[in-house]
């Protein structure tokens, strides 16, 4: 930690700028990262609900639909009388019939997770196949009561069930949708907030490391050097200078003021030492005064 501390110390000021810019950015680009990440997520869930979820529960539908066309048409055929028409109407609950299992296949595809589902209803599908074979065998022979009968007995029991069935699948997909979409809705909202605690976090730490190293760093050597100069400037020479180290402009700073400390000192001993040759001269000067007025009294005496 130390190491650490003595390295920021030595850098410039700039430098230290970029540093404290720099962490902030590292918060930024995490965030960022972290946001684009769970963004994807959502993205899969909502993918997935459009794709796949939604598609799927359109074939299910349509399920329903091909269970009510058939219906109309197995009773179209026991109504007819014309053989032709009959064998049209016989190609049409087979054609039917085929778009059911292409439905009920793809929704296995787009829904797995109701696959058993799906594979349940498709053999009681095949139940209502056999039945169906049996009624348009009766309705082509001209039986109709026998065909209403197996309508009324075999057909519309499983019909009804089959219907039920996919009834309760389309219920359980539709649910499905409204919990993925309430789970995207979720990771947006915890996205959303965890975005906005990374980005205050890292304001703050930023802040407060920022505010940690100008004071410790800027202000407090600053004001230090002012507090030197002050007692420089009353000729206290004992006081230290500190920083002179230092490898950013507080370090040259420092340097100075032990330069300017060194020049006051040998400004002041030059000054002390013309003082004292002045004083040197002064008492010569009053010693060859002295010595001049004895001369002249000892003249004048002769």
């Amino acid at each position: 930690m130390g190491d650490v501390m003595s390295f920021f110390e030595d850098r410039k000021i700039a430098t230290k700028i970029m540093m404290l810019l720099g962490l902030l950015g590292l918060f930024i680009l995490a965030t960022v990262v972290f946001t684009a990440s769970r963004m994807q997520r959502i993205d899969d869930l909502y993918s997935a609900l459009l794709t796949k979820d939604a598609k799927g529960v359109v074939l299910v539908g349509r399920l329903n639909t091909r269970l009510l066309d058939t219906g109309r048409l197995m009773y179209m055929m026991i109504a007819e009388s014309d053989q032709e028409k009959m064998r049209t109407i016989d190609r049409e609950i087979t054609a039917t019939t085929e778009k059911f299992r292409e439905f009920a296949g793809g929704a296995k595809i787009l829904l797995p997770r109701r696959a058993a589902e799906i594979d349940e209803m498709a053999k009681t599908f095949d139940a209502l196949v056999k039945a169906m074979q049996d009624v348009r065998e009766r309705a082509l022979a001209n039986d109709n009561d026998a065909a209403n009968l197996m309508m009324s007995e075999r057909f519309i029991p499983v019909l009804t069930t089959l219907r039920t069935s996919v009834n309760s699948l389309v219920e359980g997909t539709l649910g499905n949708l409204e919990q993925v979409s309430s789970e995207a809705t979720a990771q947006t909202t915890s996205t959303i907030r965890a975005t906005y605690l990374f980005v205050c976090t890292g304001l703050a730490l930023v802040l407060l490391l920022a505010n940690f190293a100008s004071r410790r760093y800027l202000s407090k050597p600053i004001v230090a050097m002012g507090e030197v100069m002050g007692r420089l400037a009353d000729r206290d020479y004992t006081v230290e200078i500190h920083g002179a180290s230092r490898r950013d402009e507080v370090g040259v700073m420092a340097k100075a003021v032990q330069v300017f400390k060194e020049g006051m000192m040998r400004a002041d001993e030059a000054a002390a030492q013309q003082e004292r040759d002045r004083q040197e001269r002064e008492q010569r000067a009053r010693k060859i005064e002295a010595m001049t007025r004895e001369f002249d009294g000892a003249v004048s005496a002769i």
